[in-house]
């Protein structure tokens, strides 16, 4: 062999499969090998994180939200509570004996 030159031809492995076109498979159309166990955790990992975030949207509210909501509401009341009248409704409206 010359310096220059790598390889013979004669020296290069043939592939253990050759390219079949008229049947549809081959070396080059193989896809890539997928744990089936990983791929359905991996979906339902997706699919519970989809449903979080649709209930976080449909019923959450964070921490500030609900102290300013329990705020409001316990000023009503302390409105409400002051301006209640000192007797109640059925005392007044009760017929005396």
């Amino acid at each position: 062999m010359e310096a220059g030159a790598v390889w013979d031809r004669d020296f290069v492995p043939e592939p253990k499969y050759e390219l079949c076109s008229e049947k549809g498979y081959g070396i080059s159309e193989m896809g890539k090998v997928v744990n089936l166990n990983k791929f359905r955790k991996q979906q339902a990992k997706v699919a519970k994180e989809r449903q979080a975030e649709t209930n976080r949207r449909l019923h959450g509210r964070t921490k500030a939200e609900r102290a300013r909501d329990l705020l409001q509401k316990r000023k009503l009341e302390t409105q409400v509570e002051g301006a209640r009248l000192e007797g109640s409704a059925k005392d007044s409206d009760a017929p005396e004996e």
